[in-house]
């Protein structure tokens, strides 16, 4: 079954490519969220990796942030991520803003 392998927080992404490899680098990534000041326009971004994927089938996911009092504070609903039938892949990143 695939799982989360790891998860952070973020001020930002930046892919770097080259002929050899493809890059996620993480710009100033965040130990807690802590915003300026309340109400405001925060934002930040997600990175986590996804490993044991099933390559032979569509994957879905579905992110929810939810709070201390258990409500749903943003609900990305189900996303399908791309298939890679005939690639040999465990897993992968995504990036979220």
């Amino acid at each position: 079954m695939a799982y989360i392998s790891s998860f952070v927080y973020c001020e930002g992404t930046k892919n770097e490519f080259s002929e050899t490899d493809n890059k996620v680098i993480l710009l100033n990534p965040l130990p807690l969220i802590k915003p300026v000041s309340i109400p405001g326009n925060y934002s930040f971004s997600t990175c986590f990796t996804i490993a044991e994927m099933d390559a032979n089938r569509t994957n879905t996911i579905r992110i929810q942030f939810i709070n201390p009092k258990n409500e749903i504070i943003n609900d990305t609903k189900d996303v399908t991520l791309p298939e890679f039938k005939g690639e040999k892949r465990d897993g992968g990143v995504i990036n979220m803003e």
